[in-house]
This record gives C-alpha cells, sequence and structure tokens, in this order.
C-alpha cells in the first residue's frame, strides 16, 4: 500500500492510497470536517479519538461510508467529555495523543464503566505494530488494529465487538 500526499497551490491537501479498500480524499486544510451522508435512525455511533486531522479525516470518511454516525475527540481529555456525555456503539483509540495516552483514557473509561456496568467495546489504533498489542490488551482494550487500517477489516472488527456488548 502507497499513499501520496500532497500541498498544491490553492492550500488543498491531496490524499490517496492505490489500495482498492481505500477512498481517494480532497480535503481542504481550513475546513472543518462534515458528514457526507446523512446517517439513519439505526445507525450506530463511534468515537474516533486521533489527533492527525488527516487520519481523523481519513476514519470520519471511510466509518460514514459504511453507515455509521462519528464523532472525532483529538484529545484524551475530549474523549472522556465525549464518553460521559453521549452514547456510543464502540471507541476507535489511538494510542498517541497529546495530553493523555490512549492506554490512560482507556483505564479511566474502564473504571466510569463499573458504575453503569455497561462495557463499551475499545479498539487501539495503532502506528507501531504489534509491538503495542500486549500494552493494549492490558490496559482493558478489547482488541487492535494497525494504521493504516482497511476499512473492511476494521469494519468487521467493529460488527463483531458491537454484537458482542449488546
Amino acid at each position: 500500500m502507497q499513499y501520496s500526499i500532497s500541498l498544491n497551490s490553492s492550500s488543498f491537501i491531496n490524499l490517496k492510497s492505490n489500495h482498492s479498500h481505500y477512498l481517494d480524499i480532497t480535503a481542504h486544510k481550513n475546513k472543518p470536517l462534515q458528514r457526507k451522508i446523512k446517517p439513519s435512525k439505526e445507525s450506530l455511533c463511534v468515537l474516533v479519538v486521533e489527533d492527525d486531522p488527516i487520519n481523523q479525516y481519513v476514519a470520519k470518511s471511510l466509518l460514514e461510508s459504511k453507515g455509521y454516525q462519528v464523532d472525532i475527540a483529538p484529545t484524551g481529555q475530549a474523549a472522556l467529555n465525549l464518553y460521559q456525555t453521549n452514547a456510543y456503539a464502540a471507541i476507535l483509540m489511538d494510542m498517541g495523543l497529546p495530553d493523555i495516552q490512549g492506554t490512560d483514557v482507556t483505564r479511566q473509561i474502564r473504571i466510569l464503566e463499573k458504575a453503569t456496568g455497561r462495557h463499551i467495546p475499545i479498539i487501539a489504533l495503532t502506528a507501531n505494530g504489534l509491538q503495542a498489542k500486549g500494552e493494549c490488551l492490558m490496559a482493558g482494550m478489547d482488541d487492535f488494529s494497525v494504521k493504516p487500517f482497511e476499512i473492511e477489516a476494521l469494519t468487521q472488527l467493529l460488527k463483531t465487538w458491537i454484537e458482542t456488548s449488546k
């Protein structure tokens, strides 16, 4: 898999992949991420905890193309705040956040869950490969995916964990 990222003279970021499971994306660097589809009432909401704007856009676009509603938390504290005020079917957690590591955010969510008795699936997203898998699972994450992810594999992982947690 190869990516091509370029910044042209119009301040547009172009992100393209030669892998068929990825979307070609062109985003203006000053525009907020907007939903391309209106989710149905039956669609599930996923919290994506990711600090990189390009990764946020890619994850949001791909998951929305599969029918999920997506909220983005760019920091660990934002993730904790959103978790406490919204109901999510699952959380996709980046490991390297600017304020609180993904493993620490997960530990805090697991403590909060004890009061509700509800378990939300948390899937780690990391570029560190399999070295981080043990750390993720020990922190209380349910599963693990390496970035860049393939959308079909990630949606199958989400589907499995969401069905298991019901």
